[in-house]
């Protein structure tokens, strides 16, 4: 696999947990993200689709923290590959669509599974999807940290006859 061919639509799968609020509690639920390469156009490298929304601060994270860290990896790994474009979504919203929530994706604990799903995308990796993720990537250096509602998430993961390890 050469990493500088012209191939689109790669996709990259890393599962995670998102919580929301449901009567006045912390609810996990197993999601995933997707990633897909796609062209470069411009400046903009990143776009978002799907039916959770990203928030702006989230966006600006991902932009900012995230895709330095793959490019990194990627110029490792083969100084000739050109920077790529990504499209990031969520799915299995089945949970909070039933409970008739709308899904904004805020903060930082998909940071992993984001990360990840990017580089299985761009590498064409796919991703066990039996290992759910979550954690904040805190550096440049891709240290983790710890995020918030991790009772509720594991508590998910468990619950998820798919999910072997978290």
């Amino acid at each position: 696999m050469t990493m500088t061919n012209q191939k689109t639509n790669i996709t990259g799968r890393a599962a995670t947990v998102l919580v929301f609020k449901q009567d006045g509690n912390d609810k996990a639920v197993v999601s995933a993200v997707v990633v897909k390469t796609r062209r470069k156009r411009g400046k903009k490298r990143l776009f978002f689709t799907g039916q959770a929304s990203f928030d702006s601060n989230t966006v600006k994270h991902l932009d900012k923290n995230i895709l330095p860290i793959v490019d990194n990896i990627l110029q490792l790994l083969d100084p000739q590959c050109k920077q790529k474009a990504f499209e990031i979504s969520i799915v299995n919203l089945g949970v909070a669509s039933a409970l008739d929530l709308g899904v904004t994706i805020s903060g930082f604990s998909a940071d992993t599974a984001v990360l990840l799903a990017m580089l299985s995308a761009v590498l064409e990796i796919p991703l066990s999807q039996d290992v759910v993720t979550t954690g904040h990537i805190a550096s440049g250096d891709g240290d983790i940290r710890p995020v918030r509602s991790i009772e509720a998430k594991i508590k998910a993961a468990i619950e998820n006859q798919d999910i072997k390890t978290f």
